[in-house]
């Protein structure tokens, strides 16, 4: 049932950004999401039974609480993938939206968004990885210097915005493995090569694992490293 719990959850986050609301009855999530799963699970012949096994199984899990008369608080939903779980990222795209050729990919329908690296970004001018538990993640353009818009104001801004940081490492064959759910920490202005071979000014991400303490997620910076 991994896949009906991830798909579940990603309905539960679409629902609470559409309507603002913490609570929802499974009625209301039937009418919102019945077409979108049985899209998805072709192969389900109930899928209204399989929805409400699911969200008793988030019940279970913490994820949710039942209030009575069909209607379920949303409380800590876990990420809708699973932690080194590789995906085909066309299908991803299927599913959630997104642009499938960017590095960084809001999705327009979820409160999702789909950040994706690995080497082949090297060409490019990026260099992302590992610094402890932050993940340094540079931002999006390829000639000339970033500038805070489009995707890379996305990313900084996504918590204000009331969306999801979800993190991806490119494999091989179209195919992407899910590291983590992360947060925007900070950022930071480096000089880099871009596509060209020409030093430019790139932004730089620098990204927590989502809940860590001791970073607000609305901070802004200006510092400049060279």
């Amino acid at each position: 049932m991994s896949v009906w719990r991830e798909a579940v959850r990603a309905e539960l986050s679409r629902f609470r950004a559409r309507t603002g609301r913490d609570t929802v009855t499974r009625g209301e999530l039937l009418r919102q999401s019945l077409d979108d799963l049985e899209a998805r699970f072709p192969g389900s012949e109930t899928p209204e039974q399989s929805l409400s096994r699911t969200l008793q199984e988030l019940r279970d899990r913490d994820e949710i609480e039942f209030r009575g008369d069909g209607e379920y608080a949303i409380t800590e939903l876990a990420a809708p993938f699973e932690r080194g779980t590789t995906y085909t990222r066309s299908r991803l795209h299927d599913a959630y939206g997104g642009m499938r050729q960017s590095g960084i990919a809001p999705s327009a329908d979820y409160p999702f968004v789909f950040l994706f690296y690995g080497a082949a970004g090297e060409q490019y001018g990026y260099d992302d990885g590992f610094r402890g538990d932050t993940f340094v993640y540079t931002g999006e353009g390829q000639v000339g210097d970033m500038e805070m818009t489009h995707g890379n104001r996305v990313v900084r801004d996504h918590a204000e915005d009331g969306r999801r940081l979800y993190l991806f490492e490119n494999a091989d064959g179209g195919e992407v493995t899910f590291v983590g759910e992360y947060e925007y920490g900070d950022h930071f202005r480096q000089e880099m090569d871009d596509a060209n071979g020409d030093r430019r000014e790139a932004v730089r991400f620098e990204l927590v694992p989502a809940g860590a303490s001791g970073f607000p997620t609305t901070r802004r910076s200006s510092t400049t490293r060279t």
